[in-house]
């Protein structure tokens, strides 16, 4: 009989228990899943049944000064507050303002052994669309992975220019936000937001508590207030 294959947490399947597929191998083959969920995994037998770890693991796609590193810190504690096991680490390239640079994070309900740089994201977060232009790393996304992008085009305007394979596509006017409620464009404030909105391992009131310690003292209750509502406005902004 082949051994059946469970999920225990997926990003898009909330269901504590999803059967993946069966097979008669170990999930250590990592053969190819119908669902596209075979990566980012552990697993752990219990019988003749495979218990599936999933490891939810983002990308965050920037310039030095754009905030990258908090965004993915801001999103690790988060999920810290909900029982999940987090880690957060920047990338930095040329070590001057404006170079491109990355952030990561997971995600998992299980501690994450793995703490090398994240090549192959299940979520991908662009804060500066100008870092593409001459770049393909829209073009080689899978159908299984989820961009989210700053810019003021649509999903569909963006699939078609940049070739993009991406299951789904959100976007979302983060500078344009950022500039009406903070008079400046911090397009991180806005997208953390939207990013909460498509990741059910974080809850929007975790991460406003985050911002208000953090940013409590340090910017007074008038910023710390209008930061919370670019928070807000980048979340309602997904559909």
């Amino acid at each position: 009989m082949a051994d059946l294959i469970y999920c225990e947490r997926t990003l898009d399947f909330p269901s504590e228990k999803i059967r993946l597929w069966e097979s008669p191998r170990s999930p250590a083959t990592r053969e190819p899943c119908p669902l596209g969920l075979s990566k980012s995994f552990t697993a752990h037998q219990v019988g003749q049944i495979y218990i599936i770890i999933m490891t939810l693991e983002i990308k965050f796609h920037a310039r030095a000064g754009q905030g990258s590193k908090t965004m993915a810190q801001f999103m690790a504690e988060a999920a810290s507050e909900q029982g999940q096991y987090a880690q957060a680490f920047p990338y930095y390239g040329p070590a001057r303002g404006g170079a491109p640079m990355d952030a990561f994070t997971r995600i998992s309900d299980k501690p994450i052994r793995r703490h090398t740089l994240i090549i192959d994201p299940d979520i991908l977060v662009v804060v500066d669309e100008t870092l593409l232009a001459s770049q393909k790393m829209l073009c080689n996304m899978k159908k299984d992975q989820i961009l989210l992008i700053n810019t003021k085009k649509s999903a569909s305007e963006i699939a078609a220019e940049y070739k993009c394979p991406a299951t789904k596509i959100y976007t979302v006017d983060a500078s344009g936000i950022s500039i009406k409620n903070l008079k400046r464009d911090m397009a991180n404030t806005s997208l953390l937001g939207a990013l909460v909105k498509i990741v059910e391992q974080v809850e929007i009131d975790d991460l406003n508590k985050i911002v208000e310690k953090k940013f409590g003292k340090k910017l007074g209750p008038e910023m710390t207030a209008a930061n919370i509502n670019t928070i807000k406005e980048g979340y309602d902004s997904i559909g």
